[in-house]
């Protein structure tokens, strides 16, 4: 199972990688922070590190460039740091829905699968209406054999994006 988590670059080698981390979930305005993103679309995620390293020193407050940081490490195979960043993160944030998403991809990556699963549930729970850490919890599960608890993480994905998923699946029906 090799799945895309970053639909715009290529995907990590990690058995059944996260497909909701999407590169356009992370847009934000401010110096530098335009060409770090498009290096991050790109692929080029040294040039990527450099410039969301560069808004995180002048505006730590900032999230989504810590998230994407996390992102970046994980794609240059820094798991440990991306790990460590996350956590970090974490202590900044920790009611924040997408930092737990976040913290719990970085987890699935570096293969704690317990701490990912417990990660995205709380992150399903303070994201009630958003599929992604939903699909994502169902391919933690499926990584630790926990089928029915997978299954029933799906339903609630497809239950919460519908639309998505039948444009997938209708982009991939053969004509």
């Amino acid at each position: 199972m090799d799945l895309q988590h970053i639909e715009t670059s290529p995907a990590p080698d990690l058995c059944g990688c996260l497909r909701s981390v999407r590169s356009d979930s992370f847009h934000f305005d401010g110096s530098g922070v335009e060409e770090a993103q498009q290096a991050f679309e790109q692929g080029d995620f040294a040039d990527a590190v450099r410039g969301f390293e560069q808004v995180r020193r002048v505006a730590p407050e900032r999230k989504e460039a810590w998230h994407s940081l996390v992102l970046c490490y994980l794609r240059l195979g820094e798991k440990p740091h991306a790990l460590d960043l996350a956590r970090e993160a974490l202590s900044r944030w920790p009611d924040d829905g997408e930092t737990h998403h976040v913290i719990g991809f970085a987890y699935f990556q570096n293969g704690q699968l317990e701490s990912a699963i417990q990660e995205l549930l709380q992150a399903t729970r303070l994201l009630p209406s958003r599929y992604e850490p939903q699909l994502d919890l169902a391919l933690a599960y499926l990584s630790t054999k926990q089928y029915l608890a997978a299954s029933e993480s799906l339903e609630v994905a497809v239950r919460l994006n519908r639309n998505s998923l039948c444009r997938i699946s209708c982009s991939a029906a053969p004509t």
